[in-house]
């Protein structure tokens, strides 16, 4: 990395577990993810304050330094997210949030260029959440026009999520169900200390490399617009490797092609580095 003054890695021994074996459940992990690489290259870095409050991610795209994100925060809650471009560090986007009496994210308002100024909103999210408090529907759109696309979350008993559907068009003629994902859960489940921030990533579509650390498989169905399937995916994880605390440092991911099975399997390697909390 190369900031490594941001970042503290915890090197442990190691604990490999085959596909048979459960992983190992520590009683109390105060651990934070701080990168994500895949195939030995880095693919985003994350960094906290001194609340252990997600404050920035670094992006990189094939091993390169393309981006970064900031999160803004007023006493309590996310205020404002803002992307930049590695090169110039110019302002590339900026995302301002409500909340509810709960503290929770019910909108995120996409400001437009050139000077990002609310009153020149772009898009918006809407996020709305279940009686356990898991997000539930997350809706996204133009200001005054129908809504683009419209998410729907699913869980189990244990707040595992269990299947994400994407519907474009909700509620209008041409409604249809353009994605579905559905999850099989391995035995260890997000840490309670790591989901606000695994939401917060969500809001940059950075949420998959995590939830793929906590998931035996999913499967993965697209459709076009006349109703058609266009792909399906089997995504499997493998060759788990955890270090003494039970947090996973390394996992083989392979993605199989369902509707075309004489497509080669995409094979990735992905390791996890973390620190410790404060």
């Amino acid at each position: 990395m190369k900031k490594t003054l941001f970042f503290l890695s915890i090197v442990l021994l190691s604990i490999s577990c085959n596909d048979d074996d459960v992983a190992p459940i520590p009683e109390k992990s105060d651990a934070l993810l701080n990168r994500i690489s895949k195939n030995g290259l880095t693919e985003i870095e994350l960094s906290y304050d001194l609340d252990e409050r997600l404050n920035r991610v670094n992006v990189y795209t094939l091993g390169k330094y393309s981006g970064f994100i900031l999160y803004e925060y007023n006493e309590t809650n996310l205020d404002e997210l803002k992307r930049y471009d590695a090169d110039d560090h110019a302002l590339k986007s900026r995302t301002v949030f409500t909340h509810d009496n709960f503290g929770r994210i019910i909108k995120g308002e996409n400001c437009s260029a050139p000077n990002f100024s609310t009153d020149q909103i772009a898009t918006f999210v809407d996020f709305e959440f279940d009686g356990s408090g898991q997000l539930a529907v997350k809706e996204f759109g133009w200001p005054g026009q129908p809504t683009i696309s419209r998410e729907e979350y699913n869980y189990d008993d244990k707040n595992n999520l269990i299947r994400l559907r994407r519907i474009l068009s909700p509620n209008q003629e041409d409604e249809y169900l353009a994605i579905e994902v559905v999850y099989t859960p391995a035995e260890q489940s997000i840490p309670d200390h790591w989901k606000n921030y695994v939401f917060i990533l969500a809001l940059s579509s950075f949420d998959d490399s995590v939830i793929e650390m906590f998931n035996v498989n999913l499967r993965q169905k697209t459709w076009s617009v006349n109703h058609a399937p266009t792909t399906e995916y089997l995504i499997e994880t493998s060759e788990h490797l955890f270090d003494a605390d039970g947090n996973l440092i390394r996992q083989t991911i392979t993605k199989k092609n369902v509707l075309h099975p004489e497509v080669p399997d995409e094979v990735s390697v992905m390791s996890y580095d973390y620190r410790q909390g404060i």
